[in-house]
């Protein structure tokens, strides 16, 4: 659990300084913000497993705020990537768990 929050917790404080030092009206700064609540939501998806299937939703509500197709495309191409890692990250994870463990077949 402490694996997917340390790194989702560092993401958030620079995602919160970059805000207080770029203005928000910046047009790159709402791109910046979408990409790492993505980046959040990856890394708890990897570390979290299926437990983390409705924090999928959560860049597309963001992306609604600013209702641009540009940004929802943006979002829906970063999810499709994300899911592909957490996927694959999660198969990953648990073979390395189970090879670890003393459970042997």
């Amino acid at each position: 659990m402490l694996k997917g929050f340390i790194p989702s917790t560092i993401i958030y404080i620079i995602m919160y300084w970059t805000s207080k030092k770029v203005t928000l009206y910046n047009k790159k700064m709402k791109y910046f913000i979408l990409f790492s609540i993505i980046m959040v939501f990856t890394i708890s998806g990897v570390f979290i497993t299926y437990h983390a299937v409705l924090v999928a939703l959560l860049p597309f509500l963001y992306a609604t705020i600013y209702s641009s197709k540009a940004m929802i495309r943006y979002v829906y191409f970063l999810t499709v990537i994300s899911t592909i890692v957490v996927v694959y990250g999660v198969c990953v994870y648990m073979w390395k768990y189970f090879e670890n463990s003393k459970w042997k077949y």
